[in-house]
Parts: structure tokens; C-alpha cells; sequence
């Protein structure tokens, strides 16, 4: 038996010293669309707690403008008296100034006056600069704010962790033919004149003639990384809730059309919030802006969420279903924040799981109750919990889903699978364990107790321990403070006319199959669900009887009411963890289960994917899994063949240089041309919405294994497409698969027809179809072109990814990829490593294909000369794939 530690954070050096804290922040800001050097005044409301005569805020790539006698433009207010600031320090690790006074500051209320400058950066981070073309074709510039986690201190000094909250009150100052955004609604739309004029007189601030000063209403009280201003052009359309809060959604300008879709689900998802949580939305509007240049998927920035347009505008002709699907969940996502992130924020970022396991989860709640032909638990299954979550988390290098983090670049790290995908799968497991209504119960009193508070997983618990009568630290505590999960093993060892026995056992599962030594063990506290299957119940849920076991132990025996139906452990995948099944009656009943259509979709992805596991780790022959597999083969839901795709693209993936690989070609297309030749290239009238992914999902499977027909057909549908969109026209659906495969085999004519596509379109969506189909190509000198290609000022910095993904598919991409990396290093940090997000994506995609621990060393002798600390977390869980796939290999 083997306990678990709490997880404490330790406050050391890099947070701010607590003698003084912030109540409100007045600030007033003049960007600059020429030199991109903006300026900023601040006027903060202030306790000081102890006596001081130094202020240490967060700041980053801001200066300090001095006067006449060299002192920098800063003093401290009180009543009457001022205090004159001398100086000024830098505290690089800290990211921090520390303002020093020659008279010491006495406890009380103060105001703190900051004039300074900043710029306008272009690292997708703090008040960064996005370019764009308008309809005419100029290229132009906007202006927008990225502050999570730790980037606000780069366009105002301030204290920018989560916990120190205070209201904020913005005035901006810009160009009148553009649009200004922020959190909270324009209370003030004056030209610079009298006493705007004055105003900005007095706070230090210059500005050219024609300018428009905006003033915003106070938000509520938050945290700084939730502040946000967008100043650029745009049209909007607009809505309202049934509780009269105004909903825009803001897109280029004359493509509003782009942004209908995104306005009726945001409206209808603030509802469905608004009654779940029983709290209603704060604010008295919400914004949602699509950005041509981002970095992450969107930003929950309160009032004023930001989104990669991808993510956000939805054309009604151009658009694939698969496309459209994310974009709900991500608007969703964002939406779920204002309560889980805003409203209660944590404490500080080790419980950063608190706002995106929860927001992924919730996402799908909504999504689910938006659009409940989607079926999206069943996505959530395949994509969420077996293709993200369990499969990161089965690596030794993974981590907790809390873990202790200090500085920045270890603070974006953990925006990773686990803190999202693990986070939500957890949350999943607790949600059915302790059901529906307690858990909404639970949610309620949470975000009651602690609204414009901070909280952390222990006061979540309490909640929902309250609520459900259950001890949910108990059962939870060890999911989300230790890393991984267990293989549950299961062997019937009694059978009589009332009652069938099983020793279940639990231990860590490894996807290396290592096994973890007995004296340092984790042991789960595992909710099993055992499910009784009638035959047919795949259609109908009355047929499942569903009975929950708890396994604290290492291994306990547990009783199941004797049956004739099918069992099967882990009824529908709610729980987070791997089966293993040691009996060959036990596997024989599953396989009878799936022939005689017992499981729902759900179970037949868990049956399919464990299987994969268990062979990929040694645990079962891969012969069993593969096996299994031959009996999907007629398999219709679209999700349940996607999982098997997943694993067989892994398996594709490590022996596609082999001499054996025709062979498992053959095996993919045998699995596969029984639901190519039922969905065709066309779609059917009257088919399932699913089938237009479904089809999507076959092709690009059979195109894996070079499978002629399609081959063919791909390539000349692209050349056909390119010479006549009307008359060629191919489904939004089907484009990605389609252009990959030609992209693939189709040599330069293929590649010029996608790169003419790419030129002339100016849908982000079509954009990012071909980057992420045009890399595919297997000769060198279009791989070389492709490279210089993807990192050239015509891809945006945040589409990299998507180009570096197709080139990595194959060795020679990867390797050449590589090379250009290690040439330009210190450029592409410069221009990719801020945030996070994308460095780890570039260098994971380029890295992570390889099977050769020779590579391995060498990747890992490399980042010890030249470190990257914003993907330290991520190379390291890279390198172990590479050594693991060269093992099995081995």
C-alpha cells in the first residue's frame, strides 16, 4: 500500500512580495499603428499592508520614461502628499520593476501613478500586432491583447498572478476609423478635445490629431491575464440572451456571414450555462473576435474572447462538418470559463485544471446539449480519453494533473493534454460516479461560494462531497496528484448458478510495459463499473445493467451477479483507466458481444483501444489486437472506426520504413473497403451528418495504404479542382483527406495547384487545409521547398503547426525539418517560443517520428547545449517516444 502527498505550493523568490496589493487599475493606452510603440498610463488603486518604501510589480518589456531630472514618471498619492519614485530596478528572472521611494510608504489606501511605454510585439503575446489584408487589398495591422498566463505584465506593470485580483477601468485611445474592444461595455466615445484632451494631458500621454478616446465601464473585480483590448476593423453582428446580455461576434470586414453560426451557439450556450450553473452571466455583454494571427485555439478573456478564426468563423458553403463540430466546442470551451476561470479563478497555476479540465468537459456538456445528433460523448471517448489523455499519461515522463510550477515558461508548459484532456477525463469519472444531479449540485454551491474569489481542488471537493455524501478527496486526490493510471487485470476465478467472482488487480500501466516497483506503488482508488449486455443493447440502453465497484486496494475479490449476457468491466469508458482481461472465456464473451451488436459505441472504442494498448506495451500479442480488429470491419459509427484508425496510423507511423510495410497496407485496405465502397466519394441523400466525416476518415485511411483507386482519384480531383472550382468541385468534407493524399503521390503539378489555392483564398479554414496537406510530398527538393516555405512570412506564426505536422509524416520531412531547426535556432525560438504553444508543437511533430535512439541521444545532447524552456516538458516526453518505438522495433 502506498499513500499520496499533498501537493503544497512553496512560495518562494518569483511571486511578488505581499506588503502591498492592488484594488484597482486605471489605465489609459495610445497604440501606435506606425512604430508599434504604444503608451500607457496607470493609476492604481493600492493597499499597502506593511511599511514600505519599495514596490515590486510584474513587468516586462515595458520602459519607464524619466523627467527632467532623470527620475522616472512614477509617485505614490495619498491625500495630499505625493511620494516621488528615484528609481527603478529590474528583476529579469522575476520579470519585475521594483519602484524605489526616498520616504517610506505607511499602511493604508494609496494611489500609484505609472507612466511608461511598451510594443507591440509580433510573438502572439501581451499587446501584439496582427497583420491583415482589408477588402482592397492593403495589408494592414491590428492590434490585440494575449495575456494567459503570464503576459499582461508586458502592457502594464502590474501583479500579475491569478490571485491578486482588482477592477479594472480602460481608456483607450485610438484611430477614429477603428473598432475598440475590451472586456466591459463604452460608456464614453469622445474626440480628443477639452476634457478628453485635458485628460490625456495630464496623464503624461501624446497623440496625434483625429484620435478617438474610448472609456469602458469597470469590469468586475478579476485577474489580470483576463484583461483584454482589441483595436483594429471589423463589422459585427449581434444577438441578445433571454436575460438581455448582448452577444457580437466580430469578423473582417463584409464577411459577417462568416460569423452566424458562432452567434447562435454562443447564445444559446450562455442560456444553457446560465440554468446549469444557476448563476447568471456577470456581465452585461460578451464579444467573441476572430484574430489572423493567434496562438492557442482562444483566449476566455472576460467580455472579450478572442479566437483563431478557424476557430470562430464558420463559412456556410466552405466549411467541413469536422470543422464546424470544433468550433461549437471551442466557443463552448470559452463560454464555460466566464464561470469556471473568471468568475472562480485559482489560486494560483498549479490548479490550473481547475479552469481547463473543467472547460473541457463542460464544453461537451454544452455541445451535447446543443447538438445532441452529435453524439460527442462518444467523441470524447475516442478523442479526449483514449487519444489524448490515456495515451500522454501512459508515458513515464508525463506528469500530475496538479503540478507545482514557479516561473513562466513552467507556468505554460502544463497547457498540455493532461491539464485539459486528463483533467477532463477525471472530472468525467466523477461526474458519473457520483451522478448527474449531485454534481451539478455541487457545481452550483462551488462557484456560489467562491464567485470573485480564488478556490482550489480542495474546496471543489468539499463542494461536491457535500452535495453528493460521498468523500471525494478520497476517492479523487490520488487522480489528480499523482501521474498516470491503472491497468485494471481481470480474472474470473469462481462461477456457480447465483454468483460469478473476479480478482481484480490494479498497477501502473506503462506504455514501455515497465512495472512499477512494488515499494514506490500508486494505488488509485478505482471506480469500476461493471456492465451486464443484452444482446442488442447497442441500441438500447434499458438492455445494460450497470453495478460499481471500489477498488482502494492492490488487488480485492469482487462479486457480480451471476448472467448469462455479456460483462464487461469499465461500462462505457467512464472510467480512467486500461482493462485487461486474463481469461481466454472473458475475451471470447467480448468478441461474441461485439458480433451480436451488445456493446454501444462507446464500450466497442474502449474494447478496440485497450486491446491496441495492451499489444503496444507487451502486455498481449499485437497479433490479438490486430485480430480484434477484423471484426470492425463492417463497423458504422463513425467514431468507433475513427479509434481504430488512431491505433493503426500509431502502427503505420513506427514501421512505415520497414520492408514488411506492403503488408500492413494490405491489412488497412482489407479493413477498410467494405465502408469505401458503402460511402463513395459522394455524399448520399439521406445519410447520417456523421457520414460526411466518416467518408473523410476511410478515404484517408485507404489513401494510407496507397490503396490505387484512391490514389488516383485524389490527384486528379486536386489538378480538376484547381482548373475550375465550379465545375470540379470538391466537399469541404472531403478537401483534407483529398489534397493530402494528392500532396502525397502528386509530385510538383500538385503541389503548384495547392499552392495557387493557398495564394488566392482568404478563408482561414481553406488556408489551413492545404498547409496541413501540401508537407506530405515525399520528394526531397519539394520537402526542401516546403520547409523554407512553412517558416517564410507567408505562413502566419501561428499556422506553422499546421505545415510542420505534414512535413514530419515522413523521415525525409522530419530530417530536413530538423536541419533547418538546428541552422536557424535562435530564430525560431525568436519568433515561436513565446507562449509556449507552438515550439512544443513544432519541435514534438519534428521529433517525435523517429525510431532510432541514436536520434534520441543526439535530440537530447542538442537541447542540453542549447536549452528550450519553454518545451523542456514536452522534448523530454518526446525523446521517451522515440526510445520506446525503437525498442519495439528493437
Amino acid at each position: 500500500m502506498c499513500g499520496i502527498g499533498n501537493v503544497e505550493h512553496k512560495q518562494d523568490e518569483v511571486r511578488l512580495p505581499t506588503n502591498v496589493r492592488p484594488l484597482k487599475y486605471d489605465i489609459a493606452i495610445v497604440p501606435n499603428f506606425d512604430t508599434f510603440v504604444f503608451q500607457g498610463h496607470v493609476n492604481v488603486s493600492i493597499e499597502v499592508v506593511e511599511p514600505t518604501s519599495e514596490i515590486t510589480l510584474h513587468s516586462l518589456e515595458l520602459e519607464y520614461p524619466t523627467d527632467e531630472s532623470g527620475k522616472p514618471i512614477v509617485h505614490v498619492s495619498s491625500g495630499s502628499k505625493k511620494f516621488q519614485c528615484s528609481k527603478v530596478h529590474f528583476n529579469e528572472k522575476l520579470q519585475s520593476a521594483s519602484f524605489v521611494f526616498d520616504e517610506q510608504l505607511f499602511p493604508g489606501h494609496h494611489t500609484l501613478s505609472i507612466l511608461y511605454t511598451g510594443i507591440h510585439n509580433d510573438k502572439l503575446a501581451g499587446f501584439y500586432r496582427s497583420k491583415y489584408k482589408s477588402p482592397d487589398g492593403h495589408e494592414k495591422y491590428l492590434v490585440c491583447t494575449q495575456f494567459e498566463a503570464t503576459d499582461a505584465r508586458r502592457v502594464l506593470p502590474c501583479w500579475d498572478e491569478p490571485l491578486l485580483k482588482a477592477v479594472f477601468s480602460v481608456t483607450l485611445v485610438v484611430p477614429s476609423n477603428l473598432t475598440a474592444v475590451s472586456n466591459m461595455p463604452i460608456i464614453e466615445k469622445s474626440f480628443l478635445k477639452g476634457s478628453a484632451e485635458e485628460e490625456c494631458i495630464k496623464r503624461g500621454l501624446s497623440y496625434s490629431p483625429g484620435l478617438v478616446q474610448y472609456r469602458y465601464s469597470d469590469s468586475p473585480i478579476m485577474s489580470t491575464y483576463l484583461l483584454a483590448f482589441v483595436i483594429g476593423e471589423f463589422d459585427y453582428l449581434s444577438t441578445h440572451t433571454k436575460d438581455k446580455i448582448e452577444v457580437r461576434v466580430y469578423t473582417p470586414l463584409g464577411k459577417t456571414e462568416l460569423g452566424l453560426f458562432s452567434l447562435d451557439v454562443a447564445k444559446r450556450c450562455l442560456e444553457f450555462f446560465t440554468d446549469y450553473f444557476g448563476i447568471s452571466y456577470p456581465l452585461p455583454k460578451v464579444d467573441l473576435l476572430g484574430i489572423p494571427d493567434f496562438a492557442a485555439g482562444a483566449m476566455e478573456n472576460w467580455g472579450c474572447i478572442t479566437y483563431r478564426e478557424i476557430a470562430l468563423l464558420i463559412d456556410p458553403q466552405q466549411s467541413s462538418l469536422a470543422v464546424k463540430q470544433r468550433c461549437c466546442r471551442t466557443v463552448c470551451h470559452e463560454l464555460a470559463h466566464m464561470w469556471f476561470g473568471n468568475l472562480v479563478t485559482m489560486t494560483w497555476w498549479t490548479y490550473l485544471w481547475l479552469n481547463e479540465g473543467f472547460a473541457r468537459f463542460m464544453e461537451f456538456k454544452a455541445t451535447d446539449h446543443l447538438f445532441p445528433e452529435w453524439h460527442v460523448w462518444t467523441s470524447f471517448t475516442h478523442e479526449v480519453v483514449q487519444a489524448q489523455a490515456l495515451s500522454l499519461d501512459a508515458l513515464e515522463s508525463s506528469h500530475p494533473i496538479e503540478v507545482e510550477v514557479r516561473d513562466p515558461e513552467e507556468i505554460n508548459e502544463i497547457f498540455d493534454t493532461i491539464s485539459y484532456a486528463k483533467g477532463a477525463s477525471v472530472i468525467r469519472m466523477l461526474h458519473d460516479t457520483i451522478g448527474a444531479d449531485a454534481f451539478q449540485t455541487g457545481l452550483r454551491s462551488y462557484l456560489n461560494k467562491f464567485a470573485y474569489k480564488n478556490a482550489t481542488t480542495e474546496d471543489l471537493w468539499h463542494s461536491l462531497s457535500q452535495s453528493s455524501h460521498h468523500d471525494v478527496a478520497k476517492l479523487m486526490d490520488v487522480w489528480v496528484k499523482k501521474t498516470g493510471f491503472p491497468v485494471i487485470s481481470v480474472d474470473e476465478i469462481k462461477q456457480d448458478e447465483d454468483v460469478r467472482s473476479f480478482r481484480v488487480s490494479q498497477e501502473r500501466f506503462f506504455v514501455s510495459g515497465k512495472k512499477e516497483a512494488v515499494d514506490s506503488c500508486t494505488v488509485w482508488n478505482v471506480p469500476i463499473s461493471v456492465g451486464e449486455y443484452e444482446s442488442g443493447a447497442a441500441d438500447c440502453a434499458d438492455k445494460i445493467k450497470k453495478s460499481v465497484y471500489f477498488l482502494d486496494k492492490v488487488s480485492d475479490v469482487i462479486d457480480v451477479k451471476h448472467s448469462s449476457h455479456c460483462l464487461k468491466f469499465n461500462c462505457g469508458v467512464s472510467g480512467f483507466f486500461r482493462v485487461q482481461y486474463n481469461d481466454a472465456s472473458l475475451n471470447s464473451s467480448l468478441v461474441h458481444g461485439l458480433e451480436s451488436g451488445s456493446f454501444p459505441s462507446n464500450d466497442r472504442i474502449g474494447i478496440q483501444r485497450d486491446a491496441y494498448a495492451l499489444a503496444a506495451a507487451g502486455r498481449i500479442p499485437m497479433s490479438s489486437a490486430l485480430e480484434l480488429m477484423t471484426g470492425y470491419k463492417k463497423e458504422k459509427d463513425f467514431y468507433v472506426v475513427s479509434g481504430m484508425s488512431s491505433s493503426l496510423a500509431q502502427l503505420a507511423s513506427l514501421h512505415r520504413e520497414q520492408p514488411y510495410f506492403k503488408q500492413i497496407q494490405s491489412f488497412i485496405a482489407d479493413l477498410f473497403l467494405y465502408n469505401y465502397e458503402r460511402l463513395g466519394w459522394e455524399a448520399q441523400k439521406g445519410e447520417d451528418h456523421s457520414d460526411a466525416m466518416f467518408r473523410s476518415t476511410v478515404i484517408s485511411m485507404m489513401g494510407l495504404a496507397d490503396y490505387p483507386d484512391v490514389i488516383t482519384k485524389s490527384v486528379q480531383k486536386v489538378l480538376d479542382f484547381v482548373e475550375d472550382p465550379k465545375a470540379h468541385p470538391i466537399s469541404a468534407d472531403l478537401r483534407g483527406a483529398v489534397y493530402s493524399i494528392a500532396a502525397r503521390h502528386g509530385g510538383e503539378k500538385v503541389r503548384e495547384g495547392l499552392m495557387k489555392l493557398y495564394e488566392t483564398t482568404d478563408l482561414s479554414e481553406e488556408k489551413v487545409r492545404i498547409l496541413s496537406a501540401i508537407g506530405y510530398s515525399r520528394d526531397e527538393n519539394l520537402a526542401k521547398r516546403n520547409i523554407d516555405f512553412a517558416f517564410s512570412e507567408k505562413v502566419r506564426t501561428g499556422d506553422v503547426i499546421y505545415i510542420i505536422g505534414s512535413i514530419a509524416s515522413s523521415a525525409i520531412g522530419r530530417n530536413l525539418g530538423w536541419e533547418y531547426v538546428k541552422a536557424n535556432y535562435d530564430a525560431v525560438l525568436s519568433r515561436y517560443a513565446s507562449g509556449g504553444f507552438l515550439i512544443h508543437r513544432i519541435l514534438g511533430d519534428l521529433l517525435a517520428g523517429h525510431i532510432d535512439s541514436k536520434k534520441a541521444d543526439e535530440f537530447e545532447q542538442f537541447f542540453q547545449a542549447n536549452p528550450c524552456h519553454a518545451a523542456e516538458r514536452a522534448i523530454k516526453q518526446t525523446l521517451e517516444g522515440i526510445r520506446l518505438r525503437a525498442t519495439r522495433l528493437g
